[in-house]
């Protein structure tokens, strides 16, 4: 399943990549920071599959995994030097939210 997802992530976003990315005057420099996120979000996958083969409760991986917008609002703010903007402040509220207040393991306190 990690394969297909890194497969299918290199085949779409690093295919179009290559070839829209390297017309004009953009650097490696920012085909690496292009590429990083689409690293970051197959590692997040195989993570997720690991816990789950490790017998990790479902009830937890997949709200944290599922906060993956976080990670990648982050990003664009630090590294592209994005506006955030308060609707995107309001989501991930609304993340962090779900994640505190999910049910987590049935029979854990």
């Amino acid at each position: 399943m990690a394969l297909f997802n890194t497969f299918g992530g290199a085949l779409t976003l690093g295919v179009y990549g290559l070839i829209r990315g390297l017309k004009g005057g953009h650097s490696m420099r920012e085909w690496v920071k292009s590429f990083l996120p689409m690293a970051m979000m197959a590692g997040g996958d195989l993570g997720v599959i690991i816990a789950l083969a490790r017998n990790g409760p479902a009830s937890l991986v997949s709200p944290i995994s599922g906060a993956y917008p976080v990670v990648t609002l982050i990003f664009a703010a630090l590294v592209l030097r994005e506006r955030i903007t308060l609707f995107q402040i309001v989501s991930v509220a609304l993340i962090i939210a779900g994640i505190v207040f999910s049910p987590g393991v049935p029979g854990q306190n």
